[in-house]
């Protein structure tokens, strides 16, 4: 039965021809008599038979006696043209039967299979493969139809994966490109600040710490350019885990912070509960801050809290603003990629969303919400060693 399936087209082209021959033959067979009645009507003595033999006509009588040739036609014309309807008959009717069999054999087993197949060369070569081929036949064609769907399917789903490659790069071009603009935000201020201290000759432990920043700035400026040029997927970013003096780490965002309120004329507040020496990625986790902090810039009206908390072995990190807060949309879109609420002002609504998808590489994630007192609250928490 197997086999009978794989093969119905040929087994469906032998019942075809065969009832169609069987029909031919049927015709034939019927206006054969119906011509040899009417030419034996035609002759004069009446003979019981006619046989055509070549182009010789042989008639025959009850007598057994036969006789070639016609002694008396009272229609010749119309005769000699049944006659040769007679001759030729048998070319035209199994002729036509074999064109017509065809035809119906095209139409019923063939035309819609072939017109699927077509539409879907079509849409492929016009670069579309948003469609489907639906075949519930199962002969060769039906299993044709759905191998062109599977070949479909999989090119679709090669290109949505080249498409995701695609955009996952694009996001890490976007991301470090964004990155950038925190430590060369800290040196154009640091060298403002340098500038006026230079006058002074009483201020070169402050010269110092800013060129400890400067130098801060410009060793994750050749972090991010490294990371740009190893990484093509954001969330492959590999964790290199180093001990960390938090306190040090406060005063590095103390540092900062001050460039930051004389950029954005916002007033910054950084708490810590602990200065322990920790192990932690300290540039994954800058750089998430710095996204959070970008984001916390923009909705604050005038003051940013950071907090760095540390409890059981987990380490916390918490951006509050005294902006409007977050709307419940944006509570549950904030972390999608290009979601933005700004985006009049050329706000693309990647920050959050790059530093959510950072925190993977900790399975972790942004908590979002808002202050009772007012404003927005975002945090994270990585796990320490």
């Amino acid at each position: 039965m197997e086999k009978i399936k794989r093969h119905s087209i040929i087994i469906s082209l032998i019942l075809y021809f065969g009832i169609g021959l069987l029909v031919a033959e049927g015709i034939y067979l019927g206006i054969s008599r119906w011509i040899d009645s009417t030419m034996i009507n035609l002759l004069n003595p009446k003979p019981d038979a006619l046989i055509l033999q070549g182009n010789m006509l042989v008639t025959l009588f009850n007598d057994g006696n036969t006789y070639e040739g016609i002694s008396s036609i009272t229609d010749p014309k119309l005769f000699q043209l049944l006659k040769i309807v007679k001759s030729v008959m048998p070319i035209v009717i199994f002729g036509l039967s074999i064109l017509l069999v065809a035809l119906r054999f095209y139409r019923v087993k063939l035309k819609k299979q072939f017109d699927l197949l077509q539409y879907g060369m079509e849409k492929i070569s016009n670069q579309d493969l948003n469609f489907k081929l639906e075949s519930s036949r199962k002969d060769e064609l039906g299993l044709l139809c759905n191998s062109f769907e599977r070949m479909r399917e999989d090119l679709q789903n090669t290109f949505q994966k080249l498409w995701n490659a695609e955009e996952k790069q694009n996001l890490l071009l976007r991301a470090f490109s964004h990155d950038l603009r925190t430590p060369l935000t800290i040196l154009k201020g640091n060298n403002d600040v340098i500038r006026c201290l230079l006058d002074n000759e009483n201020q070169k432990g402050n010269i110092k710490k800013s060129l400890t920043l400067s130098d801060d700035a410009i060793k994750r400026i050749e972090l991010y350019s490294e990371a740009l040029k190893n990484f093509k997927d954001i969330d492959q970013w590999e964790v290199k885990i180093t001990s960390v003096n938090l306190l040090k780490f406060k005063e590095n965002l103390i540092s900062q912070s001050k460039i930051w309120e004389t950029a954005f004329n916002k007033k910054f507040e950084v708490e810590s509960n602990t200065e322990e020496v920790c192990k932690f990625d300290p540039v994954l986790s800058q750089l998430m801050l710095d996204k959070i902090i970008e984001n916390a810039i923009r909705f604050a009206k005038s003051k940013i809290k950071i907090k760095i908390n540390l409890h059981n072995n987990v380490l916390i990190f918490i951006i509050e603003d005294d902006g409007d807060g977050f709307s419940p949309e944006a509570i549950k879109y904030a972390t999608d990629i290009f979601y933005s609420t700004d985006k009049a002002r050329g706000h693309s609504g990647m920050g959050l969303a790059i530093a959510n998808r950072l925190l993977g590489v900790y399975n972790s994630n942004l908590e979002i919400g808002n202050i009772e007192s007012g404003g927005a609250i975002v945090s994270f928490s990585i796990k320490i060693e």
